[in-house]
């Protein structure tokens, strides 16, 4: 059997991680130096932990180290060569193997090794003639087990080896197969675990409780931003399903997978503050913003502005000309808006564009401290990571604001010219236009004008 030093990766939601994933067994040398040895070393690069027994003294019967690795492992694979019933040993593991599968839901998987299922099913052939020799001096009831054992497992679905002409990408397909299935059956644990009242649904009270427990620190507002990412019918829980696809999509994330998932994320919850917002204007919560809604809500907190500024917000967004305006209108009047101040901000940058040394050193050495990876390029993660752990007071919604305001090209992350032309005209834009927006856009700008010292500070 072969093994892996790396451990396995820790959840946000889980507080215990088995250390070992995969029980192997199987028989011969053969076996180890060539198919085993491959999937060790692609399980190794997949940090998926495979259970060594070098060192272990063989006997008749397997000893209490061998049963406990057996019952802590998440996924066993049997691989069922020519050789594998002559050994006793391989046997009785088995045997414990699909104790496991019945007690505690383990999953197995076979590899029929150039042996046929019915041959194993049946113990005939080769297989059978080496099976009926190591039944020898055995009493009835043992042979009995075996012959359960080896029945049953020639039932469960599995990969046989007759079936390809290239065993290296077998073992490949094969240990996909295996990470794939460790995700999901993480991904199962993760949500009973988080399914506190197993009602079959996540609450964001539940969410929380599970994510703070043992110390975490997450942000109320950060809780309901997982809850209206994963709610995708929109009844304020989670179930399984919704849970699984948005546990894939982080995991996708943190392994670096693919930048558009996260992007998509961004995405969505930008949907979701949009609608947050024009649920802020639609006072009544009729579906559409009057004037008079619109002039309640900009001027309730102190802000001031004029009738001809609503008059041309109005006149700008209602589309159809009914004299309010509806959600959808609100979107694009919204986007529209984003779309040209980001136009006026890069004009501004072209038009003046002169840094003092010191602004210059302190964007540049911002950057740096963003780039985590060192890669030269800023990710929605990288941004958002940085911006919590550093003492930030911005919110997540603000946050997420100014990196898709600094992402012109909507490509999911920032490189160095474009941070230091979103950098120079949001500073630009930020005294210029603070005394003329709504005052939770003001609240913002101004953050962002202190955020850039801030940063450099925390980060040095």
């Amino acid at each position: 059997m072969a093994s892996s030093s790396s451990s396995s990766s820790s959840s946000h939601f889980s507080s215990e991680v088995k250390s070992l994933h995969v029980f192997p067994s199987f028989h011969g040398p053969d076996v180890r130096r060539g198919f085993l040895s491959h999937l060790h070393d692609l399980f190794a690069r997949k940090e998926i932990t495979i259970f060594k027994d070098q060192e272990i003294e063989r006997g008749h019967t397997i000893g209490s180290e061998l049963v406990k690795a057996i019952r802590e492992a998440r996924l066993s694979i049997v691989l069922l060569s020519k050789n594998y019933a002559s050994s006793s040993w391989c046997l009785d593991e088995l045997v414990e193997i699909l104790k496991c599968r019945e007690a505690q839901g383990q999953i197995v998987m076979p590899i029929f090794y150039d042996v046929d299922p019915s041959s194993v099913r049946k113990q005939s052939g080769d297989f059978g003639i080496a099976f009926e020799k190591t039944c020898e001096g055995e009493t009835e009831e043992v042979k009995q087990r075996w012959v359960e054992a080896l029945t049953c497992v020639a039932t469960i679905a599995g990969e046989h080896s007759r079936n390809w002409t290239d065993e290296a990408a077998m073992v490949e397909k094969l240990s996909t197969d295996v990470s794939n299935k460790l995700r999901l059956e993480e991904i199962k644990k993760e949500f009973r675990e988080c399914d506190v009242d197993q009602n079959g649904f996540i609450t964001a009270a539940e969410l929380r409780y599970v994510l703070t427990k043992d110390g975490g620190e997450f942000t109320d507002e950060q809780v309901r931003d997982i809850i209206r990412v994963a709610d995708v019918d929109g009844d304020g829980q989670i179930n399984y399903d919704e849970f699984a696809k948005f546990r894939t999509l982080v995991m996708a994330d943190e392994d670096a997978a693919s930048e558009k998932l996260s992007t998509d994320i961004l995405n969505k919850l930008r949907v979701e503050d949009m609608k947050e917002e024009f649920r802020k204007y639609d006072v009544d919560k009729n579906g559409f913003i009057t004037e008079a809604e619109l002039r309640y809500v900009m001027t309730k907190d102190g802000g001031k502005v004029t009738d001809e500024e609503v008059d041309e917000i109005i006149r700008k967004a209602d589309v159809d000309g009914d004299g309010q305006i509806n959600y959808d209108e609100f979107a694009k009047f919204t986007i529209a808006k984003e779309a040209d101040e980001e136009a006026a901000m890069v004009r501004k940058f072209a038009t003046d564009v002169t840094l003092s040394r010191e602004e210059e050193k302190e964007i540049k050495e911002l950057f740096t401290g963003l780039d985590v990876d060192q890669n030269g390029f800023i990710t929605a993660a990288e941004f958002q990571y940085v911006m919590k752990n550093s003492g930030s007071k911005l919110t997540d919604k603000e946050i997420r604001n100014f990196f898709r305001r600094a992402d012109v090209d909507g490509d999911g992350h920032l490189n160095y010219d474009e941070f230091v032309k979103v950098m120079t005209a949001e500073r630009r834009r930020a005294d210029e236009e603070a005394a003329r927006v709504e005052k939770t856009a003001t609240d913002v700008l101004n953050k962002v004008n202190k955020f850039v010292k801030f940063m450099v500070k925390a980060l040095s």
